[in-house]
C-alpha cells in the first residue's frame, strides 16, 4: 500500500504566488479611506449649501444623512485610533460578498480564500465549531480516517488539554488551524488547503503548534476576541459613531414632530412668505426651530450644521412638514380606529357646510363607548374622522360618500347602532334621506336627529309664530344694525353700557336669540340713553338722528318691555337645555328628561299668575325708562273703508277691547302653545327610542316588576336589536338577559343611570354580558351633532 505524500512546489512557484497576493493586497489597500471625507475637503456642489430650506425627498431617511458621517472630526479621530491596528474595508469585492452568502460558518471547507472583515469578525465571535461527538468520520481510499485523539494534547504532567484551534471540515474531510485559516496568508497544510494525511497528522499538528506563524495567528485571534468582548474594534468604534449620529437625527426628528404637534394643536399656520432660517416672515415652524435652538443643544447643533453647510438633508422643508403632519394624522386615526374596533358598536354624526371655495364639505364624526381594559374606566368618545368634499348633496350621494369612507377605514356598517344628523330633508327624509338609505342596509342603525338643533328649530318656530313676536325680533335686530353700523355710534353705546354688549340675531347660531335679548333685559335704560344721545347730537346727520329717535321710541314702549321680559325667561330655559343636550356623556334617557323639564316649565308658566309676575318685572324696567306701565294699542295698516253687507245671521267677530288681555292671549299664551306643540311634534322620535329602552333607565326599580313583564320587555328589545327581525342574529339573548336583570336589580343603587350601571358591571368583570351590551348600545346613540358643527370652525385652516 503506497503512502500519500505532500506535494511541494518549486521556489519559483512560491514566489509567484506571493507576488500575486501582494498585488491583491495593494489593490485593495485604501478601500476604507475612500469612503471618508476630510474635514478640509471642499464639497463639489456649493450651490446646494445655501441656507434656503429647499424641498427634500418625501421620505424620512436618516440613513442618507448618516452617509455623510465621514465629515465629522469625531469619526476621523475614532478611525485614527485603531488605524494602525486593524485594516478595515467597508466594501469588499462583489464576488467575495456572493461567496459569503454561500458560506457555512460551521464548516471551514466553505470559507473563502480571502476573508472580509465582517466574516472574520463573525467567525471570531462564533469561535471554532467541531462536529458532534456522535459524528462518524469517513474513511479515505487508504481506509484511514480523522483521528479523534488529535483534538486533545497530553502535557508532561499527565494533564490533557483540548486543542480548541483545531477544526474539521465535513465537506472536504480535512483538518484546519482555526486562527491560521483566518489570520495567516501563508500556504501551509493546516492553513489554506487543510490536511488529510491521517497517517502523519499527529506530527504535522505538533510541528504546526510550535511554529512562529501559528503563534502570530493565535495572538491576533486572542487580541481581536478580547477587543470584541470589550467593544474596542474599529468596527465597534465606527458603529458607536454611527449610533451617536443616529441618536442625533432621532432627537432632531423628535423635536420637529413636537413642533408640528404643537402648531397643529394650536391651529397655527406653519409657513411664512419665505423658507430661510433667521430671516423675517419665515413662518411659525422655522421660528420655533430658531427659538428652541437657543436653549436646546440638539437643535443648536442641527442649525450649526446647516449654517456651516455640513449637511444636505436638514428636514426643515415644507415637504417634511407635510409628511410629519401626515404621519401624526395617520397615527391618531389608527389609534381611534383601534379603540373603535375594541368598542364594536358605534354611531356616526354627519353634517355638511360649504367652505370658502364654495365646495360642500361633509364632516364625519364617530361616537362610541370606550372601555379601558386595564383601568376599567368608561368614556363616551366622539372622534372627528375628516372632511369629505361632495358635489351633489342628495340623500343617495351623501349615503354613498359615507359608505365609501367607512369602507376605506374598514369600519363595519353592520356594527353601526346610531345615526345623528341635523333636520335637513336630505338627511332625515323618511323616503330618500340618508337615514332611510342606511336603515335599508342596517336596520339597527337607529336615526336620532340632533336634539339641540331641533330645539333651535322650536325657538325659530315660536319666534315666527305671531306678528307681535316677529315685530319684536325685527326691532331687536334693527337696533343692533343701527348702533354697530358706525364706529362712532358704537362708541356712544359703549360709553353707556359697561357689561353686556349687543349681539346680532342668527338663524343658525343656537344661542343668538338669548344673546341678543339679554342686554335689553338688564340694560334697557342704558341702550335707550345711547339712542337718545345720538338723536340729540347735532354732529350726526339728520337721517341718523331721526333713525335713533325712532328706535328709542320703540324701546320706550311697555309692549316692548314686556316682550323682553317674557322672551328672556323662555329662551333662557331653552338655552340651558340646549347646552346640556350638547354634552358628550348625555344619553337619550337624559335628553328625554331635559326636554321633559323644559316642557313642564313652559306648561307651568302658561297661567295668569306667571303672566302677572312677568308684568311686575316689566313694570320695574318701565320705571327706569320713565314710561307708563300700560299697554298701547298697536297701530297697523288697514284697508280703505268699504261698506260691507252682512246677512242677518252674520256679524264680525268682536275684538278684544282690553289691551292687557289681548297681549296675554295673542302673544303670551300663543307663543307658549306654539312652543309646546313644536316640542311634542319634533321630539316624537326621541320618545319612541326611549320607550324601547325605558326599562333599562332604572334597573333597580325592576325589583317591583313581575318577571313576565321583564321577559316581555327583553323579548321586544331582542327583536329590535335583530337584523331584519331575525332573532337568531340579535345583539342580545332575551332569556339570559331576563335572568341577568333580576340578579343585578338587587345590587344597584336607586336611580342609577345607564352609565353608572355599565361601570358597575365592568368593575365586576362583566358578569351580566347581555345587559352590558344593551347599555353600550344606549350610550352609543348620539344626542346632538354639536361636534360636527364645531368641526366647521376649522375649515378656514384647511
Amino acid at each position: 500500500m503506497s503512502e500519500q505524500k505532500r506535494i511541494r512546489l518549486s521556489g519559483a512557484a512560491y514566489r509567484k504566488q506571493k507576488l500575486k497576493r501582494d498585488e491583491e493586497i495593494k489593490k485593495n489597500s485604501g478601500s476604507f479611506e475612500k469612503y471618508l471625507k476630510k474635514n478640509n475637503e471642499v464639497l463639489n456642489n456649493p450651490e446646494t449649501h445655501s441656507k434656503i430650506i429647499s424641498e427634500e425627498p418625501n421620505t424620512l431617511e436618516v440613513t442618507d444623512s448618516l452617509k455623510e458621517v465621514g465629515n465629522s472630526e469625531q469619526i476621523s479621530d475614532s478611525i485614527d485610533i485603531f488605524n494602525n491596528e486593524i485594516n478595515i474595508t467597508l466594501e469588499e469585492n462583489a464576488s467575495i460578498k456572493s461567496n459569503e452568502n454561500e458560506n457555512n460558518i460551521s464548516d471551514p471547507g466553505t470559507w473563502p480564500a480571502i476573508f472580509s472583515n465582517s466574516l472574520r469578525l463573525q467567525l471570531v465571535k462564533t469561535g471554532p465549531i467541531k462536529p458532534n461527538k456522535d459524528f462518524k468520520y469517513p474513511r479515505d481510499a487508504l481506509n484511514r480516517r480523522f483521528p479523534i485523539s488529535i483534538l486533545s494534547k497530553e502535557l508532561k504532567n499527565g494533564e490533557v488539554i483540548e486543542r480548541t484551534w483545531l477544526i474539521y471540515s465535513v465537506k472536504n474531510d480535512v483538518v484546519y488551524c482555526f486562527c491560521c485559516k483566518i489570520f495567516s496568508s501563508e500556504n501551509y497544510a493546516l492553513t489554506k488547503f487543510g490536511c488529510n494525511d491521517w497517517k502523519n497528522v499527529h506530527n504535522i499538528v505538533k510541528e504546526h503548534e510550535t511554529c512562529k506563524i501559528h503563534f502570530n495567528s493565535l495572538k491576533k485571534w486572542m487580541e481581536l476576541s478580547a477587543r470584541l468582548n470589550s467593544n474596542q474594534t474599529i468596527d465597534a468604534a465606527h458603529q458607536r459613531v454611527l449610533n451617536n449620529e443616529t441618536r442625533h437625527w432621532q432627537n432632531v426628528l423628535e423635536r420637529l414632530m413636537a413642533i408640528v404637534e404643537f402648531l397643529g394643536k394650536q391651529c397655527l399656520p406653519f409657513r411664512g412668505t419665505n423658507d430661510i432660517l433667521y430671516e423675517n416672515n419665515n413662518g411659525n415652524f422655522l421660528g420655533l426651530v430658531q427659538l428652541l435652538a437657543k436653549f436646546d443643544s440638539v437643535l443648536s447643533e442641527h442649525v450649526r450644521r446647516i449654517q456651516n453647510k455640513e449637511i444636505h438633508n436638514h428636514y426643515l422643508g415644507k415637504g417634511i412638514q407635510n409628511e410629519i403632519i401626515h404621519l401624526l394624522s395617520r397615527a391618531i386615526k389608527n389609534k381611534i380606529l383601534e379603540k373603535l374596533k375594541n368598542a364594536k358598536y358605534y354611531s356616526i354624526i354627519v353634517d355638511c357646510t360649504p367652505d370658502k371655495s364654495r365646495v360642500e364639505q361633509m364632516s364625519i364624526t364617530i361616537w362610541f363607548v370606550d372601555i379601558n381594559r386595564d383601568t376599567k374606566k368608561i368614556d363616551i368618545c366622539e372622534h372627528f374622522l375628516g372632511f369629505i368634499p361632495v358635489d351633489i348633496t342628495t340623500g343617495q350621494e351623501l349615503t354613498n360618500a359615507i359608505l365609501s369612507e367607512l369602507k376605506i377605514n374598514k369600519i363595519p356598517i353592520q356594527d353601526m347602532r346610531g345615526q345623528g344628523y341635523d333636520n335637513g330633508s336630505n338627511m332625515k327624509g323618511r323616503n330618500s334621506g340618508v337615514q332611510k338609505k342606511i336603515l335599508d342596509i342596517n336596520s339597527r342603525a337607529f336615526f336620532v336627529p340632533c336634539h339641540a338643533h331641533t330645539l333651535n328649530l322650536v325657538v325659530n318656530d315660536t319666534a315666527k309664530s305671531s306678528t307681535g313676536a316677529s315685530k319684536f325680533f325685527i326691532q331687536i335686530q334693527a337696533i343692533f344694525v343701527f348702533l354697530s353700523g358706525s364706529t362712532r355710534r358704537w362708541a356712544v353705546l359703549k360709553k353707556h353700557i359697561t357689561q353686556l354688549t349687543l349681539k346680532p340675531l342668527s338663524e343658525t347660531r343656537w344661542e343668538s336669540r338669548i344673546d341678543a335679548i339679554r342686554p335689553f333685559r338688564y340694560q334697557t335704560g342704558e341702550i335707550f340713553d345711547a339712542l337718545y344721545e345720538i338723536s340729540q347730537d347735532i354732529s350726526f346727520d339728520q337721517i341718523t338722528r331721526l333713525e335713533a329717535e325712532s328706535l328709542a321710541k320703540k324701546i320706550k314702549n311697555f309692549n316692548f318691555v314686556c316682550c323682553v321680559v317674557i322672551w328672556h325667561s323662555i329662551l333662557n330655559q331653552i338655552n340651558l337645555a340646549s347646552k346640556v343636550l350638547q354634552k358628550v356623556t348625555l344619553d337619550i334617557s337624559g335628553a328625554e328628561n331635559i326636554l321633559s323639564e323644559t316642557i313642564n316649565f313652559l306648561k307651568k308658566i302658561r297661567c295668569d299668575e306667571s303672566f302677572d309676575k312677568f308684568l311686575r318685572d316689566a313694570e320695574t324696567i318701565a320705571l327706569e325708562l320713565d314710561i307708563e306701565a300700560s299697554f298701547r294699542q298697536q297701530t297697523s295698516i288697514r284697508p280703505r273703508k268699504k261698506k260691507t253687507v252682512f246677512f242677518s245671521y252674520e256679524q264680525p267677530d268682536e275684538p278684544i277691547i282690553n289691551l292687557k288681555t289681548k297681549f296675554k292671549v295673542e302673544l303670551y299664551f300663543y307663543i307658549l302653545d306654539v312652543a309646546l306643540n313644536s316640542l311634542e311634534e319634533r321630539f316624537e322620535q326621541l320618545h319612541n327610542h326611549c320607550d324601547n329602552f325605558k326599562f333599562l333607565y332604572d334597573i333597580s326599580s325592576l325589583k317591583s316588576i313581575t318577571k313576565n313583564n321583564i321577559v316581555k320587555n327583553c323579548m321586544d328589545l331582542q327583536l329590535l336589536l335583530s337584523e331584519n327581525e331575525n332573532v337568531s342574529n340579535s345583539d342580545i339573548d332575551a332569556i339570559e338577559m331576563t335572568d341577568e336583570l333580576v340578579a343585578i336589580s338587587e345590587l344597584l343603587k336607586p336611580n342609577s343611570t345607564p352609565l353608572e350601571v355599565l361601570q358597575f358591571i365592568v368593575n365586576n368583570n362583566n358578569f351580566v354580558p347581555n345587559v352590558a351590551v344593551a347599555l353600550r348600545i344606549i350610550l352609543t346613540m348620539p344626542v346632538s351633532v354639536a361636534s360636527g358643527e364645531r368641526s366647521f370652525s376649522k375649515l378656514k385652516i384647511i
